[in-house]
């Protein structure tokens, strides 16, 4: 028949036949026989245990029980849990009935019919253990008479004695949840009274357990520990926990007492050890645990659950006694500041100062919370005042929270400037060391300095908080922020900085640089700033690292573009070409296409090789082709074609009442000098005529004259005059410059 854990057969026997159980090796034989001459079954003691630690229960006294296998009654439907024994003959033949279960009838083995939900069959090491959650409905030991083969023992059993049978209570690993609505602590009574009391009270829970019989020991010893909890002494109740455990291992798997243990590991300061109990699986559903793990999730800066935890166990923790109300409450306050809910915030400190008088408004946990409360209601004298008064206090830790708080305020107020802020941080991390608050002093030292201008100082004092705390969130989000700061601070190339500071602090602090746009934006933006004060070879750098290893397509091309327009402004012919070379990819635009041609070309040109320069201009007659051109034909000396160039640079001569511009001007000497040069007078001629009054009120007044005389146009060159003007051109260098802005405003 169907079996969860085991497999089970079922068959039907005739009147006045039993079994008679057999183990031969590892096999089981059951022979059909008479009652007379079968041997009874060993009769299994059952002890039931009203007052067990952590609920009542059934222990059936079972050596060597090892697994449940759970089966349904085909004949009725009942869900039957059975524990299979090693021993022939060990059974419970009567049946016994309890308000949650039945143990029926058996010839060998233990069979549990539940009778209530929630019921846990479990092998232990002294047998089999029956409970349920929050333990089962037994009678009291002062109520229940003693019935034949029964034992009906009231208290806890002794240890086992050396080589003796186990007599251990070891509870289950795994029992069922512990209830929502079900209450874990008692603490108002556990408290044994108010700290006037506190010395006779423990005193007297010492004595009851140097004076308890064995039996009774444990359950003294947890009423000490519960005392101590109440009282708000973790290690204390970790303590006698320990020692409770020491005799009982299996504690470990009762949510009650990990509940225990994690509140008072919690109090003790141990928050990993705290949560791990809390995270027992029974205690999920639970609001009393829920009220524990919030404060556990505030201890740990986690605010937002924090907050909702608080918020739904607000009654529970309403009635805790002091000092655990206090210890929890102000959690629950800072938890409500920390995600903006200020009235539920009010609301916990008003019951904190309720139950403690004029007392706890001088607390300085209280004082700095009334501190923030009142920076969040638009009282920044109020806050200002409480503040101080925590951040004056002897309790260091709220000297130092306070203190970034102060500074915080002040900061927001204007009352305080970067500098000062970023000194008073820097003693407040020689006030509290070691844990998240210091992390938080030294992140906000390091963005308060860089708010002060101070750059390196302040990103070398974020970089060694993240290193103190590497591998965790908190690394991971001072990271983040640095390399915001750091995108923001170059998104213009650092122009706040001069030049050479914001070279020097991007060396310092590359690792910064965001991945992505954002990154490839940055690098663009200081070169640019590097361009524009010719730090060429450095911005050529930054240039060169981006298309190698940070872009792709169109944007690695148009990169490489402006690579190779700076290795030639810095004249490195041979590294614009290879420039090029590395950025080429398909499918570019056809202004793309252009602008790397013409830089091509001029690296051709650069290198000697005006001929292939020309050849790659053939169908080009854009404006900065011409500009090669001319530059071209100057250096080869082939003066008509650099006139010729020259001309369509040039254009119609401007209007009679319009100055010449001086970069025409320029190029209409340069034309001047070209023609003569090739000794066409008559376009040297027909050039007079057309701006001659144009250039007689420009810079290149003089010259221009000199260089139209008649007489060369009639052929009677001056050559020395000529010559004079003869040097080198390069047109196409303006070109280059005005590409540089052209790049730079389409960045920007």
């Amino acid at each position: 028949m169907p079996a969860t854990g085991g497999s089970a057969f079922r068959t039907r026997i005739g009147p006045l036949v039993w079994p008679k159980i057999e183990r031969q090796g590892t096999s089981w034989k059951i022979t059909p026989t008479s009652r007379l001459t079968g041997t009874p079954p060993f009769e299994l003691k059952i002890d039931p245990e009203p007052d067990f630690l952590l609920g009542a229960r059934l222990l059936v006294r079972a050596a060597d029980a090892a697994t449940v296998v759970t089966l349904s009654d085909p004949d009725v439907g009942d869900r039957l849990q059975v524990v299979p024994l090693p021993v022939p003959g060990n059974a419970i033949p009567e049946s016994h009935r309890y308000a949650d279960l039945e143990l029926l009838p058996s010839y060998q083995g233990v069979v549990v019919r539940p009778i209530a939900d929630a019921i846990t069959v479990r092998p232990v090491k002294e047998g089999v253990e029956v409970t349920a959650a929050g333990g089962l409905h037994l009678s009291p030991m002062a109520d229940a008479g003693n019935r034949p083969a029964v034992s009906q023992t009231a208290s806890l059993p002794p240890r086992p004695s050396p080589g003796g049978a186990s007599n251990t209570l070891t509870p289950p690993t795994d029992p069922k949840p512990v209830p929502s609505g079900r209450r874990l602590f008692d603490l108002p009574a556990w408290k044994k009274g108010d700290l006037d009391h506190y010395t006779e009270a423990r005193q007297n829970l010492q004595l009851n357990i140097v004076n308890a019989p064995d039996s009774e020991r444990p359950r003294a010893q947890l009423d000490l520990a519960r005392f101590y909890l109440a009282n708000g002494f973790g290690q204390e109740a970790i303590g006698m926990m320990d020692v409770l455990q020491e005799a009982q291992p299996d504690l470990e798997g009762w949510p009650e007492f990990r509940a225990l243990r994690g509140a008072a590991r919690f109090l003790a300061g141990n928050t990993d050890a705290a949560a791990e109990d809390f995270a027992h699986p029974n205690l999920a559903n639970n609001g009393e645990a829920a009220l524990w793990r919030a404060a556990i999730a505030a201890d740990r800066n986690d605010w937002p659950a924090a907050q909702a935890g608080f918020k739904a166990a607000a009654p529970i923790l309403n009635s805790y006694p002091d000092p655990i109300l206090t210890k929890l409450a102000t959690r629950a306050a800072e938890a409500a500041l920390k995600t903006g809910d200020a009235p539920f915030a009010k609301r916990l400190l008003d019951r904190i100062a309720e139950r403690g008088g004029t007392d706890a408004e001088e607390r300085p946990d209280v004082q700095y919370l009334r501190g923030l409360y009142y920076a969040q209601t638009n009282e920044p004298e109020r806050a200002l005042e409480q503040l101080t008064a925590s951040y004056n206090s002897l309790d260091r830790y709220y000297r130092a929270k306070a203190g970034l708080a102060l500074v915080n305020l002040q900061l927001a107020e204007g009352r305080m400037s970067p500098p000062a802020a970023a000194e008073r941080l820097a003693g407040l991390t020689f006030t509290w060391r070691g844990d998240e608050l210091e992390m938080q002093i030294r992140q906000r030292m390091g963005e308060v300095l860089i708010a002060a201008g101070q750059y390196a100082d302040g990103f070398n004092a974020m970089k060694e908080t993240a290193a103190l705390v590497a591998d965790t969130p908190r690394a991971e989000e001072i990271t983040r922020e640095m390399s915001r700061i750091f995108a923001d601070l170059y998104k213009d190339g650092a122009q706040k900085l001069p030049t050479i500071e914001a070279l020097q602090l991007y060396d310092q602090f590359r690792e910064l640089t965001p991945v992505g746009e954002a990154g490839d934006e940055v690098i663009r933006q200081l070169a640019e700033r590097l361009i524009s004060v010719d730090l060429l070879n450095r911005a050529a750098d930054l240039l060169q690292h981006q298309v190698e290893y940070r872009l792709s397509g169109e944007d690695k091309a148009r990169v490489g573009t402006r690579l190779a327009s700076v290795r030639l402004l810095d004249n490195k012919p041979e590294d614009a070409l290879r420039a090029l070379e590395l950025s080429n990819v398909p499918n570019l635009p056809a202004d793309l296409i252009g602008e790397r041609r013409l830089m091509q070309a001029k690296a051709l040109a650069e290198l000697g090789r005006g001929d292939e320069a020309l050849l790659l201009l053939s169908e080009d007659d854009s404006k900065p082709a011409n500009s090669l051109r001319v530059d071209i034909a100057w250096r080869a000396q082939k003066w008509e074609a650099a006139a010729f160039a020259l001309n369509k640079l040039i254009g119609a001569p401007p209007p009679p009442t319009q100055p010449i511009n001086p970069a025409t001007s320029q190029l209409v000497l340069n034309r001047a000098v070209a023609l003569a040069l090739a000794g066409d007078g008559t376009n040297l001629n027909l050039l007079r005529k057309e701006f001659g009054s144009a250039m007689t009120n420009g810079p290149d007044a003089d010259a221009f004259r000199v260089l139209t005389r008649p007489e060369q146009a009639l052929g009677l060159i001056d050559v020395n005059t000529v010559r004079s003007r003869v040097a080198e051109v390069d047109v196409f260098q303006k070109f280059l410059k005005n590409y540089r802005g052209k790049q730079s405003a389409a960045i920007n």
